[in-house]
C-alpha cells in the first residue's frame, strides 16, 4: 500500500472520531448567551450540594475551546473565563438563568462565561489600554467568535451584563450609561447582529453599593 493511500486512511479514521466525538459531546446548539461583568458575574457564592447536578441542556464553553455539560462542582461556570482571576470563581447567574431558561425552552443552549471580579466598565471598551489591561473586550469576543464557529446555524441570543459595583463612585458613574452603550453597540457591530439583546442586572445595594450605579443601569 502506497503512503499516500495510507495517509488517506488515516486522515479519513481522525475525521470520523472527531465527528463520533463531537456528535456525543454536544448536540445543536442554536442559541448562545455571553456572560461577561466584574465579580457579580464572576460568582461570589457557594455551591450547594443541590446546585452540582448537570444541568439537562446546556452547554459551556472550556478551556479547550469546546462545549461540555454544565455542571457546578466546586466552582461555577465562569471557571473557565480566559480573564478570570486566580481566585474560585464561585456560583454565579450563569448557572441560575441557564437552569431558568432550561424550564422554558426545549433546545440545547451554550453559555459562554467570561467575568472577571473587581472591574471597571472602562476596561471593558473595545481597544481599552490602561494599567488594567487585561483585554476584556478581545477576549469576550474571541471566545464568543469561538463558541459560533463550534456551532453552525447559532446565534448570540442575549448579552448578560452584571456590573457596575467598580462604577458606583458618583464622578465615574455619570458616564456608566454612555460607556455601556459603546460596550454593546460595539460587540453587537463585531459580531455582526445588530439585534442581539442586552439583560443588565442591578447590582447589590448593600451599605451604599449601588445607590450610583443602578439608576444608570
Amino acid at each position: 500500500m502506497k503512503f499516500d493511500q495510507i495517509r488517506k486512511i488515516i486522515l479519513l479514521f481522525l475525521l470520523g472520531s472527531v465527528k463520533l466525538v463531537g456528535a456525543q459531546s454536544a448536540p445543536e446548539i442554536r442559541d448562545i448567551y455571553l456572560c461577561i461583568g466584574q465579580s457579580n458575574m464572576a460568582g461570589v457564592a457557594p455551591v450547594l450540594q443541590e446546585e452540582k447536578q448537570p444541568l439537562e441542556r446546556t452547554w459551556v464553553l472550556n478551556d479547550k475551546g469546546v462545549w461540555e455539560v454544565a455542571v457546578c462542582t466546586t466552582e461555577g461556570l465562569n471557571r473557565y473565563a480566559s480573564v478570570r482571576k486566580p481566585s474560585p470563581q464561585l456560583l454565579g447567574p450563569s448557572y441560575s438563568f441557564a437552569r431558568k431558561l432550561e424550564s422554558a425552552v426545549a433546545t440545547p443552549i451554550g453559555i459562554v462565561s467570561n467575568a472577571r471580579g473587581g472591574t471597571q466598565i472602562e476596561w471593558w471598551q473595545k481597544g481599552y489600554q490602561g494599567p488594567n489591561d487585561f483585554d476584556l473586550y478581545e477576549k469576550a469576543l474571541e471566545r464568543t467568535k469561538l463558541a459560533l464557529a463550534l456551532s453552525p446555524g447559532s446565534r448570540i441570543s442575549a448579552i448578560l451584563w452584571h456590573q457596575g459595583e467598580g462604577d458606583n463612585a458618583p464622578v465615574r458613574s455619570e458616564g456608566y450609561l454612555s460607556r455601556l452603550r459603546k460596550l454593546v453597540e460595539d460587540l453587537r457591530n463585531d459580531l455582526g447582529d445588530q439585534g442581539i439583546p442586552l439583560v443588565a442586572g442591578e447590582v447589590g445595594t448593600w451599605n451604599g453599593r449601588g445607590k450610583e450605579v443602578n439608576a444608570k443601569i
